[in-house]
């Protein structure tokens, strides 16, 4: 019988000739992709797992209460696939799953005493997983009052050890009291490792303190380091009769190393090549993905960059340079986007299209409505003359000018007037308005680099119109090698999330509007206000169109100052009317609290219960304290002191003031005050005659409610207060409460409450007044 003859040579065949095929098939396909996507930019497309933001109780990864409960809230951004489900755990203790997805609350959390590790997870559709932590930290008897602070926060690697004074403002939460207050070396978890020494609230600058037996405490020491490491602080109080102790959270003093004047030559000759290259690129009519390809190569064929990358789905490139790892990029955005080049018809035109669909945007913490603190409001525009007639001064900006009732007291710095330093005071302000250049950089810096650390996702950013010279770069050193600030192309210095939440403690929930392109392409900068006490966050995810941001914004602060709308539906109302997209991928994004309405149609914050003068513009030495020697508060746990200048200080005159569109119908405006001061009794009818002054103005028009001074007042000795310098003596007029009718003051009128201590004569002795229970009844 005949073998029988084998078919796998067929088999065999016929597979090869598949492969084949499929080869050439792909050979085409990827050169036909290669075609059709040949100008668009080669870089990372976005971050696997989703990025978690704790936004409350505060952004911050330590957080003290006296309370045994917390509830969280947050946000996620995921730039791929839909958040599953987002679930809570405490080390060792509870977990559940929080309600909501992109924006998320957690139920109440039952703390035990002393530490506690909180984790937020955030798992996506595709079962990725990102996580954010806080710690917790309950004390019973105790609150602390905000976050510790050091002054200065840094010091360099190597140099002679620096003097630091650190501060921490601690009220009692039972009738036991305070015995002892001390300042640790701690690790990053909050583990005890060495006393620094005791923190006194004895009034004396030389420990670090201002005022005597006010609830401040202070230590000034000396710190060094010789290997770049933060050292972390931890402050520690115990109570009298008692074994009990209680900790603040954990807080640090960065240790940076130093840069040279070589520095900025390094710097400045990337960006020289860099500039060229894309003026060249752009006289010869290459497309924005060539553009950048082109320019990312350049860059990472130089020899002092440690890593380089493009934005994510996007067209900036971004580096860090070698070594000192100081961030870098350019801009080189779409025209007539928020960093493109603008054309004046162009915007005229689109402003007239009509809107593209709506979009639900998601906010956390729906509830009772809350106001924004207070009436005082910034415009910043480094690039104005950029964006000529759709600059958002003339959108945003002019409803928040022409709002009458509240009146907002307004700030504006307008192109070369912005400075860095504007951003580090923007807590002051209820309303933040920036129109800027951006983009979203750093994002391809992976966990190896030595240069990744804080870098998780990548960075929105805000190009300022500030260069970086060798002049200047003392003063900006501490900040770009703490990576706070970067440098763009043209030399600009470019504001970091990092530096908005360095440098602003606690905002008096604030409305933050931040016209740039990719405003809001991920959660890296709108953390960082929501984080530190803003309740709204307005910006753009991708390179939006200046007359979509235009319009949009026009929209929204006409919508919430005008028609008084709360945050939600301000929102809903300018992309109904707008559009929620330019058109071309940028759409209008929304953060934060959905019941937020503008504030100012009452005086708030009239006890100083936030711990400090939050709703209040001050000027001077105006603070809020928890006592003074034996003078405590007339109603709650503070009240405010404004004085002639105490310790560090030095004043003449300080104020506080709030101004709000009356919305009362009548009744008594009173308060409680008290003057204390080291003039009597051997300045007794001189002319060192420090006063008080309490003023009400209406419509403009000032009425003095009260000049309480040094030869006009009853004295009576108080002991525990001695303030520095000046004499051993003090004196008080003891608490008075001070009334006046508003029955004839109309709803609507614009009305102001204004207090004022001035120095008469001399700084020698020192004058302070205490303000506290202000009330309308």
């Amino acid at each position: 019988m005949a073998a029988k003859k084998s078919s796998l040579p067929k088999v065999v065949i016929a597979i090869c000739g598949c492969l084949i095929i499929c080869t050439i098939v792909g050979v085409i396909a990827g050169v036909v992709y290669w075609y059709l996507n040949r100008d668009k930019p080669l870089g990372p497309t976005y971050n696997e797992e989703p990025i978690v933001d704790i936004i409350e109780p505060t952004g911050s990864n330590w957080y003290a209460t006296y309370e045994n409960t917390v509830t969280l809230s947050g946000i996620v951004s995921d730039e791929e696939d839909k958040i599953d489900k987002v679930e809570w755990s405490v080390e060792g203790g509870s977990s559940g799953e929080a309600s909501g997805t992109e924006s998320w609350n957690t139920s109440k959390i039952t703390l035990k005493k002393g530490d506690n590790n909180i984790t937020v997870k955030a798992y996506d559709k595709s079962g990725n997983v990102g996580e954010d932590n806080i710690f917790i930290v309950f004390n019973k008897e105790v609150l602390f009052v905000d976050e510790p602070t050091t002054n200065p926060d840094y010091i360099f690697k190597g140099d002679p050890p620096q003097k630091i004074v650190v501060q921490a403002q601690i009220t009692k939460k039972s009738n036991k009291d305070i015995s002892k207050v001390v300042l640790y070396r701690v690790t990053k978890k909050g583990e005890i490792q060495k006393k620094l020494g005791a923190m006194k609230d004895s009034g004396k600058v030389a420990n670090g303190d201002d005022i005597p037996n006010d609830g401040n405490y202070g230590y000034k020491g000396s710190f060094s380091a010789d290997k770049k490491e933060q050292i972390y602080l931890r402050v520690v109080t115990e109570i009298v009769n008692s074994n009990t102790s209680a900790q603040s959270g954990v807080f640090n003093i960065d240790v940076l190393e130093h840069t040279n004047q070589q520095t900025v030559d390094q710097i400045t000759q990337v960006n020289q090549q860099v500039n060229n290259l894309v003026n060249d690129l752009q006289q010869q009519g290459e497309s924005q993905g060539n553009i950048t390809n082109q320019v990312n190569d350049l860059v990472s064929q130089q020899d002092n960059i440690a890593a380089n990358g493009i934005s994510e789905q996007g067209q900036g490139v971004w580096w860090v340079y070698e070594n000192t790892c100081i961030p870098g990029g350019v801009l080189i955005n779409p025209p007539d986007t928020k960093g493109g080049i603008q054309d004046e018809e162009v915007f005229l035109q689109l402003i007239a299209q009509k809107p593209f669909a709506s979009l639900v945007q998601p906010s956390y913490g729906a509830g009772k409505e809350v106001k924004v603190g207070n009436t005082k409001a910034i415009y910043l525009g480094p690039y104005l003359s950029d964006f000529g007639q759709g600059d958002d001064f003339y959108g945003a900006w002019e409803h928040v000018k022409k709002s009458k009732c509240p009146k907002c007291d307004t700030v504006v710095k307008k192109n070369e007037k912005v400075q860095v330093e504007d951003f580090k005071n923007l807590d002051k302000y209820g309303i933040i308005v920036v129109s800027s250049h951006g983009d979203n950089w750093y994002g391809g810096l992976s966990g190896d680099n030595m240069c990744a650390e804080g870098f998780e996702q990548s960075q929105v950013i805000i190009y300022t119109s500030q260069k970086l010279t060798k002049k200047n770069l003392k003063k900006y050193e501490p900040d770009l090698m703490a990576r706070r600030l970067a440098v763009g192309a043209g030399n600009n210095l470019i504001i970091l999330p990092s530096y908005i939440s360095h440098y602003n403690s606690k905002f008096p929930n604030s409305l933050v509007y931040i016209s740039t392109c990719r405003g809001a392409y991920n959660n890296s900068l709108a953390s960082a206000f929501l984080g530190n006490g803003a309740k709204a966050y307005y910006g753009y995810d991708d390179y939006v169109a200046v007359s979509y941001a235009f319009q949009a914004g026009s929209e929204l602060f006409e919508n919430f100052l005008v028609d008084k709308d709360t945050s939600k539906v301000s929102f809903e109302d300018a992309i109904q009317a707008a559009g929620s997209s330019d058109g071309s991928g940028a759409d209008f994004m929304r953060y934060g609290k959905e019941n937020l309405i503008m504030g100012g149609d009452s005086f708030a914050n009239l006890s100083f219960e936030t711990g400090d003068t939050q709703n209040w513009s001050e000027g001077g030495d105006a603070r809020v304290i928890t006592s003074l020697g034996p003078i405590k508060p007339q109603h709650g746990d503070f009240m405010a002191i404004i004085s002639t200048g105490l310790g560090s200080v030095s004043e003449s005159k300080s104020s506080i003031n709030q101004q709000i569109c009356f919305g009362e119908k009548s009744g008594t405006l009173k308060f409680d005050y008290n003057l204390i001061s080291e003039e009597p009794m051997e300045y007794l009818n001189t002319q060192y005659d420090d006063k008080l002054e309490a003023f009400i103005i209406i419509n403009g028009k000032s009425k003095k409610l009260l000049s309480q001074g040094v030869n006009n007042s009853s004295w009576n000795k108080v002991s525990g207060i001695n303030f520095e310098g000046g004499d051993t003596t003090t004196y008080q007029t003891g608490w008075s409460t001070h009334s006046y009718s508003l029955k004839n003051v109309k709803p609507g009128a614009q009305l102001q409450l204004r207090f004022r201590v001035s120095d008469v004569g001399d700084s020698a002795y020192d004058t302070a007044a205490v303000i506290d229970n202000i009330r309308i009844k």
